[in-house]
């Protein structure tokens, strides 16, 4: 059975909202997946809650927030019992059943390996190389273009090991249940914090040609069609323009990560083609 938690947005929130919005058809309340990821939601708290209570607020739409993990969103969404989710990655087999947003986020995916085995192992094809190594990763998460070939490669040498969701995949790498994960700077940035790790682990850039994985809104098909995307775009590009989403990074990452991010060229407001590709 799904383990489900369900937040309400408080109803004077979503009383509230600016006169010069846009206002995105909302006809009914809209179920919202939010899994645990450090940074971007961890106990209720993060990015991707204060995007969606700033979403709530401006649209004047209810959402019921559910906590779910990745995979189980993935499936909800795809049988329409959700309506909508966070950081989603955008790939051919999950349009068929979904439409995303433009990009709100950029980050890249890092390599975090214990300092000893970053030493030993210092490129992909070395840990590739070393069969008695194992790799974790949070079960439907993707991780970019050029970082799948080697979790692919992974997946055929049986050295994969998925996790429910962050918390669970850090803990892996801190009691050496894994050796090496792919993770975010908001995701690593908690995580390297809030659990006991006996030596701190390297972080590395094993995809060097990366531009970063761009976090959109997702929204199921079977409630929602092209025009309310359109609608949802212009919000997200308002929550930009006018300073809302520096301020929301801000809380959570330091200035210099939060700049990166804003000045992205793929960043919603600088790049309107919803067509680039967790």
């Amino acid at each position: 059975m799904m383990n489900k938690a369900c937040i309400h947005i408080p109803l004077m929130i979503l009383l509230y909202s600016s006169l010069l919005g846009a206002q995105p058809r909302c006809p009914q309340a809209i179920s919202i997946g939010l899994h645990e990821f450090g940074l971007f939601f961890h106990k209720n708290k993060g990015i991707d809650a204060d995007l969606v209570q700033e979403l709530a607020r401006r649209s004047r739409c209810e959402f019921n927030i559910q906590v779910l993990i990745r995979a189980h969103i993935w499936q909800e969404l795809k049988n329409g019992s959700l309506m909508m989710s966070v950081s989603g990655l955008q790939a051919p087999e999950r349009e068929q059943f979904v439409y995303f947003s433009e990009p709100y986020l950029i980050q890249k995916n890092m390599a975090v390996l214990p300092a000893a085995i970053a030493a030993q192992y210092p490129e992909p094809k070395d840990f590739l190389a070393a069969p008695k190594l194992r790799w974790g990763k949070v079960k439907s998460f993707l991780h970019g273009e050029q970082l799948e070939p080697f979790i692919r490669q992974l997946v055929s040498q049986q050295r994969i090991d998925e996790a429910q969701d962050s918390q669970q995949l850090f803990e892996w790498l801190s009691s050496g249940k894994v050796q090496g994960i792919f993770a975010h700077p908001s995701a690593y940035t908690y995580y390297l914090r809030s659990i006991a790790f006996e030596t701190r682990p390297a972080i590395r850039d094993w995809a060097p040609a990366d531009r970063g994985i761009a976090a959109r809104l997702i929204f199921s098909k079977q409630h929602f069609n092209t025009q309310d995307i359109q609608a949802w775009n212009a919000l997200l590009r308002e929550i930009r323009d006018d300073g809302t989403l520096e301020r929301i990074l801000g809380r959570y990452l330091p200035d210099f990560e939060v700049q990166r991010i804003l000045n992205h060229p793929l960043a919603a407001g600088q790049n309107k083609s919803p067509k680039s590709s967790k």
